[in-house]
């Protein structure tokens, strides 16, 4: 954190030359005061100054999106909660509520893809992203047995949901993972 200091106040070289200086001979606070004009004392200030309001950019990124991500898959856990009641409606409202349902889940992947983020995030992301997409997969094959009474698309439906639940969890870890090694609001304790 020192040397991003140095490279934040002092300019990219600073570090280098304070090195340069000791590696001849120069003491560490001699150097520190020739490259930055200040005294070991009034660095060490200004660097805890620094320090204390200093905000990783990466951390805020990491917050950001791990709060679109949770809402979204809250939101994504509410319409598979939704789909548990289904059995308690009749055919054609059935088929309603699923139309309904795969383009709520089609809205939120369109959502989350919008928030593509870079660096530490893009595998949680490329994840994510996958995830919405089994899970829309798996919504629009019951839509489709709803519409044509096909046997074949429950089967193939049915045979998707420990995948389904699987990847849900997986993606929930790492979303928890990323959370807490970056210790952002939501991290677990």
């Amino acid at each position: 954190m020192a040397v991003r200091f140095m490279i934040e106040t002092f300019g990219t070289d600073a570090p280098v030359n304070i090195a340069i200086k000791i590696e001849g001979g120069t003491s560490l606070g001699r150097a520190l005061q020739e490259v930055s004009g200040l005294t070991y004392g009034n660095f060490e200030e200004q660097f805890v100054s620094w320090l204390e309001d200093w905000e990783d950019p990466e951390r805020e990124q990491v917050r950001q999106y791990g709060e679109s991500l949770q809402d979204a898959t809250d939101r994504l856990r509410e319409l598979l909660d939704e789909r548990e009641e289904d059995a308690r409606y009749e055919r054609m409202a059935n088929i309603a509520r699923r139309t309904a349902r795969v383009a709520g889940a089609q809205d939120l992947r369109d959502k989350l893809g919008e928030a593509a983020p870079g660096g530490t995030l893009t595998d949680l992301h490329s994840e994510a992203v996958k995830y919405f997409g089994r899970v829309i997969e798996w919504l629009n094959l019951e839509l489709e047995h709803s519409r044509t009474t096909r046997d074949s698309r429950r089967r193939v439906a049915n045979a998707m949901i420990p995948e389904i639940d699987a990847r849900g969890a997986e993606l929930g870890r790492h979303l928890a993972d990323v959370r807490f090694n970056y210790q952002v609001d939501g991290a677990p304790k």
